[in-house]
């Protein structure tokens, strides 16, 4: 099952899941923007770009990424994902859920 926003410029195919790890790949269409919800307390959230570029921005802060970066942040925590080219991002997400 893939998801997707409304508008469909981000998608994310399903890999796996299990014991509270989720892992996708995405897709940002050129020039996108894809806003986030706040996952729940305790969720991290890890993303590597596979292909292309990527700004993202978490809480106040703005980070630019290039092919092969990770970055990990609190899932809580605001984020937006930006890709400011003209050429498709493909990322990989790591969503990691405390167990309790």
């Amino acid at each position: 099952m893939v998801l997707s926003s409304g508008n469909e410029h981000f998608r994310a195919e399903p890999l796996f899941q299990t014991n509270g790890i989720e892992m996708y790949r995405a897709y940002l269409q050129a020039n996108a923007v894809y806003q986030s919800d706040p996952h729940r307390t305790g969720v991290v959230e890890y993303v590597t770009v596979m292909e292309g570029t990527l700004k993202i921005s978490v809480q106040d802060h703005e980070y630019e990424l290039d092919s092969y970066d990770t970055i990990r942040f609190m899932g809580n925590s605001p984020h937006t994902y930006i890709n400011p080219t003209n050429a498709c991002t493909v990322l990989h997400f790591v969503i990691a859920h405390r167990l309790t």
